[in-house]
């Protein structure tokens, strides 16, 4: 701006009275220091820009360098809080899948133990029923071997004092005996049973009925032993299931517990997380800030760079004229005057 101001002033008094700035030239060596004064005051304008101009270009370097350093550090910086921002999202997406399997596990042991306390309930009522129904049968199965018995002990009997002698009487007697106990025979020992109900067509011995009671105690005798047998096994099934099902509820209720306490502790860690992770992502963000404040600055910088070198160069330009129309001036004024110096 001064070098302008000095600029326009020359120019103005150059332009004001040439006149007299012929007579000064006249008057000899007053006229060329004042010449000489004046193109001196031009030079070190324009020296004093170009001077400013590579100081400007030496700070704008220096800038550049430093700003790039600056810029590269902060953008490191926010790279490494934005991963930080992510780790602990993932540690708290952890936490919180941890909270949700832990209750869902929870709702399923819960549901579990409900379960098994229903089938116990259950197996209770069918094991009374069961167990009345064996106790039954068993009475049936003693009540029928026990008819059987006398029934043989009298066939037997009889047979001492009768051998050979037809039973259709005592045959049909012994059949109508037995029918309450038929639902206990198997299929063959049903057939046996009912070949008493024919004595009367065919006939039947002492032996034969001897024979078929001697194996209707035996089915009888085998069916119970199966019942008994049947009975044995489902007191061991009973007990093998009671067994574990009380190991698995022990289980259950012990991981229960440890799993409600890690629960409960995780979601009291879960805000802790979460304040980590809020002064992370506002760590990053300031970041961020930083690296677009620093950025503005450079840009700032660089226009100001600009614009300083526009109008340095336009002041120079405007010199560089000034100097020629002098010189221009000065020669035309010289040779009006026969000064030959210039």
């Amino acid at each position: 701006m001064r070098a302008l101001i000095t600029i326009c002033l020359v120019a103005a008094v150059f332009a004001a009275d040439t006149n007299k700035f012929a007579v000064l030239l006249q008057t000899g060596t007053r006229g060329n220091d004042a010449v000489e004064s004046v193109y001196n005051l031009l030079r070190d304008l324009k020296t004093e820009n170009v001077n400013v101009q590579a100081a400007a270009d030496k700070k704008n370097n220096t800038d550049e360098e430093i700003f790039s350093q600056v810029i590269g550090d902060l953008t490191n910086v926010a790279s490494l809080n934005k991963q930080q921002w992510e780790a602990l999202g993932g540690v708290r997406g952890d936490v919180e899948a941890q909270v949700r399997d832990g209750y869902q596990w929870l709702a399923w042991a819960e549901g579990r133990l409900a379960e098994i306390e229903r089938r116990n309930a259950q197996l209770q009522d069918q094991r009374c029923w069961a167990n009345g129904l064996f106790v039954r049968s068993l009475a049936d199965h003693a009540d029928a071997i026990g008819v059987v018995t006398l029934l043989t002990q009298d066939v037997a009997g009889f047979l001492t004092n009768n051998a050979g002698v037809e039973l259709v009487e005592k045959a049909q007697t012994i059949a109508d005996k037995l029918s309450a106990y038929s639902h206990l025979f198997q299929q063959d020992a049903i057939e046996k049973f009912q070949s008493l109900a024919e004595v009367k067509r065919e006939g039947t011995t002492g032996e034969q009925v001897l024979s078929i009671l001697q194996d209707l105690q035996g089915e009888l005798e085998s069916t119970l032993a199966q019942l008994q047998e049947q009975e044995i096994h489902a007191a061991f099934a009973l007990a093998k299931y009671v067994s574990d099902t009380n190991a698995e509820v022990a289980w259950l209720n012990s991981e229960h517990e440890r799993r409600t306490n890690l629960v409960e502790k995780l979601e009291t860690q879960l805000p802790a997380v979460l304040a980590q992770q809020a002064k992370a992502l506002k760590l990053w963000k300031d970041s961020l800030n930083a690296v677009a404040g620093a950025t503005a600055d450079l840009e700032e910088k660089r226009e100001f760079y600009a614009s300083e070198t526009v109008r340095r160069a336009e002041e120079n330009a405007i010199i560089d004229v000034v100097i020629q129309l002098f010189k221009d001036q000065v020669r035309s004024l010289a040779s009006q005057t026969s000064l030959k110096r210039y």
